[in-house]
């Protein structure tokens, strides 16, 4: 593209005379998103500090959304890092606040001495001590939105404060919310006059404020349980072209020293003149010294002659910038691998703008549409439902309860009839008891028993079948007794049953017996008494009667029954 010299004459005097024409300058290191985009590299706002509590607020193209519709109770701020170096200024902030019909939040316009490292995401119902001005907007009084302004010298805490809203100088009413476009908040601080607006609407004014030099702009926005969404499109600082001519003139001290990168961003007069080609620039003189025509007339006509000079040789430096970067393209064209094929960048060129559209199309859609009678109609959905089950939970819930619960007559009956039951059951028991055969230890059979058997105990154990039953009977006699014929053996026999049915056995007297049954119960017995000599027998009776009882007894320890025959 190839551009004469006229032709870039005539551009700059364009510009100028346009730039003449304008009536507001604006301030570039305190405004954004007044251009295409809000940041140029989408991570920071230049000029700017972004801070967040609770979340990160969200940086886009076309703006800054400092609380998110989801979920609530969360901060961000903006603040500048340069201070306002001008004495008259006009704030222009576009935002948008959307959330649920019971939403909350608030939005603050700080001009404050103290910057974010001080203030950082502080609401005015949060902040303590601070010297400056704020403009609060939220929902105060419950009129859907208030604009109201608050100036602080430094030495009230609001945060400390009883009754912070009865410390605001101005308010005014204008419903914000949901309104589905931006709103702009116009802040002028003339020489004379300080007045806000809101969508070109006069809010209230004053002509008693006096905003000092070198104060920083931030942005707060806060939101409840019930959050609001701010986003914030644009904020631009603007001033006349003669207040800012007259403010770099004078360098008033208060106002803050610029940086090395804008002084860098800025070249002076000197720098200029340093370039090559450009020619001398008449100096700047106060228009008191020009005083006739034919100096004025000079004066413009150096000062034009001197711009046509500067506008060529810059055309000049451009073009020989133009052809290096051309010779550095192919430079590094022909180092490169082949490139890709023109076909196959259309085509992605194509799909990216399909995208773009697509995501546009749907954009808009969401932003366009309204769901407020979609909630309504959830939220009657929902109130006819709690009605239709507080109707009718208590009756179906008793309705169960009085169907399903047991009868209290069914319950007694079954515990009279188990307590019936057990008190048979007893009674039963006990007469079997009372009936069952006893035992009786007192008969003379049962204790002749026991007293044999626990004489048997002490006897030694039976002989083997090698050894003798028994000792042979020794008599103490000097002869052995003769053996009776079987003729006097007849006649004695009668006398020794007559012997048997007498007492063999008299009862004795009670000791204790030792225990024979697996029970251990205590038993008394009888002991037998030894057997008296008989009276009137004879001395064969007597000795026959002893045999007779010795092989009873061996009869007993063989556990054979004895046959007295």
């Amino acid at each position: 593209m190839f551009i004469s010299p006229s032709g870039v004459w005539l551009l700059a005097l364009s510009a100028l005379a346009a730039s003449t024409a304008r009536a507001q300058y604006v301030i570039e290191s305190l405004s954004f998103g007044h251009k295409e985009s809000i940041s140029p590299i989408h991570r920071t706002v230049p000029g700017w500090q972004l801070s967040g509590e609770g979340h990160t607020p969200q940086l886009l193209s076309d703006r800054i959304i400092l609380t998110p519709p989801h979920p609530g109770s969360k901060r961000g701020a903006l603040w500048s890092e340069t201070g306002v170096g001008w004495s008259e200024w006009s704030a222009d902030l576009d935002f948008r606040a959307s959330g649920p019909e019971r939403g909350s939040g608030n939005l603050q316009i700080w001009f404050t001495k103290d910057r974010q490292a001080e203030m950082g995401v502080a609401s005015v119902y949060t902040v303590r001590q601070f010297d400056g001005l704020v403009l609060v907007l939220d929902q105060y009084g419950g009129r859907g939105g208030s604009v109201r302004g608050f100036l602080n010298d430094g030495t009230t805490s609001y945060k400390d404060h009883h009754n912070v809203d009865s410390l605001a100088f101005g308010h005014c009413d204008y419903a914000y919310r949901n309104l589905g476009r931006p709103t702009n908040v116009r802040i002028k601080n003339g020489h004379d006059n300080f007045e806000v607006h809101v969508d070109d609407k006069p809010c209230f004014s004053s002509d008693k404020i006096r905003l000092p030099l070198g104060y920083y702009f931030g942005i707060s926005a806060a939101s409840a349980e019930i959050p609001d969404s701010f986003e914030v499109n644009k904020f631009v600082v603007s001033t006349s072209n003669s207040i800012a001519r007259e403010e770099v003139r004078k360098a008033p001290p208060q106002r803050p020293p610029q940086t090395q990168e804008q002084q860098e961003k800025r070249p002076s007069l000197q720098k200029m003149q340093e370039l090559p080609g450009i020619t001398s620039i008449p100096e700047d003189a106060p228009a008191e010294s020009i005083k006739s025509q034919e100096e004025q007339f000079a004066d413009l006509h150096n000062r034009l002659q001197g711009l046509n000079h500067q506008v060529a040789t810059i055309y000049e430096e451009f073009t020989k910038l133009s052809k290096a970067m051309e010779d550095r393209h192919r430079e590094l064209m022909s180092k490169t691998v082949p490139s890709v094929p023109h076909d196959q960048i259309n085509q992605m060129d194509s799909r990216i703008q399909a995208i773009e559209r697509s995501v546009e199309a749907v954009r808009r859609d969401i932003e366009g549409r309204d769901y407020k009678e979609h909630l309504t109609s959830l939220q009657d959905a929902l109130k006819d439902t709690k009605a239709s089950l507080m109707d009718s939970l208590p009756q179906t819930m008793s309705q169960i309860v009085s169907t399903s619960a047991p009868k209290l007559g069914k319950f007694i009956f079954v515990v009279i009839a188990f307590q019936i039951m057990l008190a048979g059951s007893y009674i039963v028991y006990k007469r079997r008891r009372a009936n069952a055969p006893k035992k009786n230890l007192s008969s003379p059979e049962v204790q002749q028993q026991l007293w044999m058997n626990a004489q048997m105990s002490h006897y030694p154990p039976p002989p083997q079948p090698d050894q003798q039953h028994y000792n042979p009977l020794q008599y103490a006699g000097p002869q052995a007794p003769q053996l009776l014929a079987p003729s006097q053996q007849a006649q004695q026999i009668p006398d020794f049953h007559q012997q048997l049915q007498q007492a063999v056995y008299p009862k004795p007297e009670h000791t204790p017996a030792e225990p024979s049954h697996a029970d251990h119960v205590e038993q008394r017995v009888d002991q037998p008494l030894l057997p008296t000599a008989p009276s009137s027998a004879g001395q064969d009776g007597n000795q026959k009667g002893n045999r007779l009882r010795k092989a009873c007894d061996s009869c007993s320890i063989r556990k054979v029954k004895c046959d007295e025959s």
